[in-house]
């Protein structure tokens, strides 16, 4: 445990005598490869805080200027005491107690140095969800002096440790990683050459990194920076720089380096410049790398004034010629300005026209859009239509099969009425039969069969015509069946008294008991006779006959 530790637990013991949070920072200026470590403790005395009833966590934070807000680094559970490390960090160590936090950063830089916080959250008596806050701000400072006495110090323990193990693996580890720092000169005139110097670092070990490299004037301290946290090189403000860039790299292939380049340089830059190197080893060891550069600015003399003249002279012929050559270009860039700005006012013209034929032909097609839209309502409406009349024929359809089914019914009523004309035919035959021995007495009774007989023809006939009609059929047919169905309920009738009757064309014939009665035209009458079961009675031309 190192001093500085010991410090910081000799400190905490002290405040532990009040109740409140307490963070702790040691040293509160750092100063790269001057500071070993930062130590940043963040803690809770007599393990309470005043407005606070319940402690929840303790969290140290640091200030990103970036986002403009505090980051979590740590937090640590005061119930269970599990500590959570948010954010990796290089090169720390971390450890805690009860409400207690301790953040060591080895080998801090520019990048450490920033404003850091502790916070507590917890509960009031009164109020949910509180927190107390402290802060403390690390300094960042460029210790010019450190650094010369450490690069003194270097060159102490390299005369004096010619014949020990450790200047041996000095020399070997030189040998094999060494910084190269070079300048584009080392005699600079005065306000008037440039002055570029360059530090690389060659040939790093395998799995070394190069944590800090800078540049260094001995007189006027520190020039450029440039650190792993923080890899653009950092200058002095008031140098007038022309440029300046640097790499650290993890690589053996590729060189780490910084370089910086500035002009109108003064006498008093004249002097040693060194350039410096952080190694960090693969076995945690540290190791830094110096190299000097001897610089002279030189005064001007009358010659040295008369060359930069004569230098200017001839470069201002040639900026004469450059600007002579530049005019000549600049009307001809206008002549070919102005023949493209005809060629793009043409264009334009073009391109107006084009809009309005894409405005005709957007016109066209909204025209034809709606055209194609009447024809898509006609469309369906004819569609609408052609299924209504579908649906008409469709019922059409059924009624011809109905038609058909009731014409098939009627046919087959027809060929029973065809059936029973053929009955009757025959009846009439064995008539013929029975009255060809009273020719004489019965021939009125023949002409009436024979116009009987053509009536059925004509019947006949109009059957066939009432196939052919089929509306006229219809009612033909309805209004036979009527009377059919009138005389078939009369006959029947008859029939149950024991009766027979024969159709002839609208007369009747009655058969009582063996005997029959003959009726043509309506006329019932028989001469006063008395009709009875046995007598036989004939009517023709509306009288009636009564045959024995």
């Amino acid at each position: 445990m190192t001093l500085l530790q010991h410090f910081v637990l000799f400190v905490s013991s002290i405040l532990f005598s009040t109740s409140e949070l307490v963070i702790d920072v040691q040293p509160n200026v750092i100063s790269a490869e001057i500071t070993a470590q930062l130590v940043i403790n963040c803690s809770i005395t007599n393990n309470q805080v005043q407005h606070l009833d319940v402690i929840r966590s303790l969290t140290l934070s640091r200030y990103n200027e970036t986002l403009k807000e505090f980051l979590d680094l740590i937090t640590l559970e005061a119930k269970t005491l599990n500590l959570s490390q948010l954010v990796q960090l290089h090169h720390a160590q971390i450890s805690f107690g009860n409400l207690s936090i301790s953040l060591t950063l080895h080998n801090p830089t520019q990048f450490d140095a920033k404003v850091y916080r502790c916070k507590v959250d917890g509960d009031k008596t009164n109020a949910a969800n509180s927190s107390i806050v402290a802060k403390k701000e690390v300094e960042y400072r460029t210790n010019t002096t450190a650094l010369i006495e450490e690069i003194r110090r270097l060159k102490v323990v390299e005369k004096n440790d010619q014949c020990t193990l450790e200047k041996i693996e000095l020399i070997a580890s030189h040998q094999k990683t060494r910084l190269h720092f070079v300048g584009s000169s080392k005699v600079i005139k005065e306000m008037i050459e440039p002055l570029t110097l360059t530090c690389s670092l060659q040939n790093l070990d395998h799995n070394s990194t190069v944590q800090f490299m800078y540049i260094l004037h001995e007189p006027n301290g520190v020039i450029a920076t440039i650190n792993k946290d923080q890899p653009a090189v950092t200058t002095k403000q008031e140098s007038n720089f022309n440029m300046a860039k640097g790499e650290l790299s993890d690589t053996k292939t590729k060189a780490s380096f910084i370089e910086v380049s500035w002009s109108y340089l003064k006498s008093s830059e004249s002097g040693k410049y060194f350039c410096g190197a952080h190694v960090m080893r693969p076995d945690g060891r540290s190791e830094r790398l110096n190299e000097v550069l001897a610089i002279i600015v030189s005064n001007l003399t009358f010659d040295d004034l008369v060359k930069v003249m004569s230098k200017l002279l001839r470069q201002a012929d040639i900026e004469k010629e450059n600007i002579l050559e530049n005019k000549q270009n600049i009307y001809h860039i206008k002549e070919d300005i102005n023949t493209k700005l005809q060629t793009i006012l043409s264009i334009k013209d073009g391109l107006n026209t084009n809009r309005q034929n894409i405005n005709t032909i957007k016109d066209d097609l909204e025209t034809s859009r709606q055209n194609i839209k009447s024809l898509t309502d006609d469309l369906n409406a004819k569609k609408q239509s052609i299924a209504s009349h579908n649906e008409e024929l469709n019922t059409l359809r059924q009624i011809v099969d109905s038609l058909k089914d009731d014409l098939r019914t009627n046919k087959q009523s027809l060929q029973s009425i065809t059936d029973e004309v053929n009955t009757n035919k025959q009846n009439r035959n064995q008539l013929k039969e029975y009255l060809e021995s009273n020719k004489q007495k019965i021939h009125n009774i023949t002409e009436d069969v024979s116009t009987n007989r053509q009536n059925i023809m004509n019947i006949n006939k109009g059957l066939n015509t009432t196939q052919q009609s089929l509306s006229t059929l219809e009612a033909d047919i309805g209004t036979e069946l009527t009377n059919l169905s009138n005389a078939l309920t009369q006959r029947k009738e008859n029939i149950e008294k024991g009766s027979q009757i024969f159709l002839f064309g609208g007369s009747q014939i009655f058969l009582f008991g063996g005997s029959q009665i003959f009726l043509f035209g309506g006329s019932r009458n028989c001469q006063g006779s008395k009709i009875s079961h046995h007598d036989q009675e004939v009517i023709i031309s509306g009288k009636r006959h009564c045959l024995l």
